[in-house]
């Protein structure tokens, strides 16, 4: 038998939920990377905006996407906000790292049948503190976008209880 290809095409409840799990994290660390490009970009794009009547609808074009398409690395994007350097660069850090970890490195290994995995609610341990830190630095971002919008942040989104209600979400079984 070949071990290069996907052969274990097996459907189990149980594997449904790990890699429901994963999904959902996915989600987490989209949204991460795509807050922190977008407050990043915010001023550009605001100044842009401000331009729009003194500037041709092509010049208006060409500046948006401009500003747009930059930053699309997530480290330089992190460490170009000003708050990084007043003391957001742990959390901010931190949830960078953990980032890429869930991305890049805690599947490896997963496409193999899950039912053989040894020590799978240590590992989903070890994957809900990367996730936790995840939630941490989504909210410096929320926080930091919301500031620029001039909204208010209710004290919800500061508590454990909303942290505690996102990772619910990620790991929580689903029984119907």
């Amino acid at each position: 038998m070949n071990t290069a290809f996907q052969t274990d095409f097996e459907r189990t409840g149980f594997t449904d939920e790990i890699y429901g799990v994963f999904g959902r994290i996915l989600i987490l660390t989209s949204r991460f990377d795509s807050a922190c490009k977008t407050l990043v970009k915010l001023p550009a794009i605001k100044a842009t905006v401000s331009l729009k009547s003194i500037i041709t609808d092509e010049e208006f074009k060409q500046l948006l996407n401009q500003n747009l398409s930059s930053f699309k690395n997530l480290n330089r994007a992190i460490q170009s906000l000003p708050e990084y350097k007043l003391g957001a660069d742990k959390v901010l850090d931190k949830a960078r790292d953990s980032r890429n970890e869930l991305i890049h490195s805690a599947a490896l290994g997963m496409d193999r049948s899950l039912d053989d995995f040894d020590n799978i609610d240590k590992f989903m341990q070890v994957i809900a503190g990367f996730v936790r830190e995840l939630i941490r630095g989504d909210v410096v971002i929320s926080c930091l976008i919301s500031l620029s919008n001039k909204e208010d942040i209710p004290s919800y989104f500061l508590s454990k209880e909303y942290e505690n209600s996102i990772l619910k979400w990620v790991f929580q079984r689903f029984e119907t």
